[in-house]
């Protein structure tokens, strides 16, 4: 939720619009060219596309009807594409995509073609067709379908470097801001709400470089009080952990993003004039419901260096339908939780040695696509602060507007609509189903493992007890080659007798802690009873079991 701050009406903030907000403006006109290039790009979703190429002096347009995803758009990076039919011709793109997407390009040459109608198929097969604004008029879209992209993401962070300093940006205490401490009420105040302040719509909708639909690939829950800096690191590491989409877990997982690829963000998306429209009385029935539904339940949590985002009440709720309610709609079940925290990092071919601004947990059967293994996997993870993983073991909620937690604390335990209103039960079998949810999402990364074990016995403890309680994880698996600290055979014979019982398949390698630890196994095995599949490699069921060997 957002206070309705207004913007400073002092000359110097509002002595002229057009230059104040050129980030968002110059380079994204319809007229000049829509969405610029300046790396090849890959195509989001894993469906085939039509893209259209105009030749100088050919005459027309040539029709590329093949592209899947993952493939790359430049035929130099990917010999084995045939996008081009006549070598001699060299054509550049005139567009890259978020969704099925047909567009007629109009023109000779490809540098200035222009947009003139774009039609979006979702993942729903909820197909729209929109003309692109004209002169940057704002446009009609539904909240669900106000997704923004990096590349819009990265304008405002520009737009926030020049102002800040130079017009003397204060929070809401009154204090200066540098531009690193803006947070989104800070851009509501002196962005947003100046920026859309003719349209009386969404920023999303006001932006000239919104042509069309932006039907979200991923929800984003998160605290409006975290700097957009880390924010932004945050998307661009997802972005990059999720680019690769080569099969249909991968596709199902949210993999082939792109900087053009829109994420939901209620700041973007919700018509900040008219916050009624979008925020009902019913949560169930708000744009947050709708947009989660249309990112087919896909949710990155973006977790503030305080873990402030686990004390509000609307993103808890966001968890909520993420982890319980997608069930019934029939989504798998994709979370990941990224925050920004500066490191080294060295995993694998591509990331060696590599400055990084941001690590992210994700919660599935494979990690994120980026990971070629579970060792990648926890290599990862590794980075991730874990004290704010301790810290969500312990989730309070609140938040400054008692009736958005009454109503949506209410509708957590299933209340109608005409009883949102009632005091909200202190305790509830579903506060626990949710707390348990969250708790075990983190608690089942090998890297919160690994660092659990590093701090102490009572850390140790607690995150095997909010492990031994997820009812939703398909499968596990544990590399003790890797990141254990010669563990002990006593503190495997631990882990494993925490297992979730409702776990489905199991893989263990280097497991070489002796034959009690395989009487601890067995006595799990007996008790899971939708355990499908164990895999144990690269392990030797023989020594004593105070070997130190891993």
């Amino acid at each position: 939720m957002n206070d309705d701050d207004s913007p400073s009406h002092s000359p110097q903030v509002l002595r002229n619009n057009a230059d104040n907000f050129k980030e968002l403006t110059v380079g994204y006109h319809v007229g000049d060219k829509w969405f610029p290039m300046d790396k090849p790009i890959r195509c989001s979703y894993k469906v085939k596309l039509v893209k259209f190429f105009s030749s100088p002096g050919a005459g027309g347009e040539t029709v590329y009807p093949e592209g899947n995803s993952g493939d790359d758009l430049d035929p130099d990076l990917d010999p084995d594409l045939d996008l081009d039919p006549d070598p001699d011709l060299d054509l550049d793109p005139s567009f890259s995509c978020h969704s099925s997407l047909f567009a007629e390009a109009k023109g000779g040459d490809p540098a200035s073609i222009q947009l003139a109608r774009v039609t979006v198929t979702d993942e729903r097969g909820n197909t729209s067709s929109q003309i692109p604004c004209n002169g940057g008029a704002a446009l009609a879209l539904p909240v669900e379908s106000r997704g923004v992209t990096i590349r819009q993401l990265r304008a405002v962070w520009a737009n926030v470097q020049r102002r800040c300093t130079d017009e003397k940006w204060t929070n809401r205490q009154g204090v200066l801001l540098k531009p690193e401490q803006v947070n989104l009420y800070d851009v509501n105040k002196y962005v947003i709400k100046p920026f859309t302040k003719t349209s009386q719509r969404s920023f999303v909708e006001s932006l000239p470089s919104t042509t069309g639909p932006q039907p979200p690939r991923w929800f984003i829950s998160h605290w409006w009080g975290e700097p957009v800096k880390d924010f932004l690191s945050c998307l661009e590491q997802h972005t990059r952990d999720f680019l690769w989409n080569k099969d249909d877990v991968q596709d199902a997982g949210g993999g082939g993003m792109t900087i053009d690829t829109p994420y939901w963000v209620c700041a973007y998306a919700n018509n900040q004039w008219h916050l009624t429209d979008d925020i009902t009385r019913d949560p169930s029935k708000s744009g947050f419901t709708k947009a989660l539904i249309a990112a087919n339940g896909r949710t990155v949590s973006i977790l503030d260096k305080e873990g402030t985002v686990f004390t509000r009440v609307w993103c808890v709720y966001e968890l909520y339908l993420a982890l319980l309610v997608e069930r019934k709609l029939g989504f798998p079940r994709v979370w990941a939780a990224y925050t920004a925290h500066k490191h080294l990092s060295k995993v694998g071919s591509g990331y060696n040695d590599e400055a990084l601004e941001a690590v992210g947990i994700v919660h599935g059967v494979r990690g994120a696509p980026c990971d070629l293994n579970s060792r990648v996997t926890a290599l990862r993870e590794a980075y991730f602060p874990m004290g704010l993983v301790f810290q969500s073991l312990d989730i309070k909620v609140e938040t400054s507007i008692e009736d958005d937690r009454r109503h949506i604390l209410n509708s957590i335990v299933g209340k109608a609509e005409k009883d949102l209103d009632d005091a909200p039960e202190s305790m509830h079998e579903k506060y626990d189903s949710l707390n348990n949810l969250i708790h075990s999402t983190f608690a089942t990364s090998q890297g919160a493992l690994q660092a659990a074990r590093r701090e102490d016995t009572g850390t140790w403890q607690n995150v095997l007890i909010a492990m031994s309680k997820a009812t939703d994880i398909e499968k596990i698996s544990f590399d003790f080659g890797y990141g254990w600290d010669n563990i002990l055979a006593a503190e495997a014979m631990e882990l494993i007798s925490h297992l979730p019982t409702a776990l489905q398949r199991l893989h263990l390698a280097e497991a070489n802690f002796g034959p009690h630890f395989v009487h601890a196994l067995a006595d799990w095995i007996d008790k899971a009873n939708d355990l499908e599949v164990i895999l144990i490699s690269a392990s030797c069921i023989n020594g004593d079991d105070d070997s130190n060997s891993n």
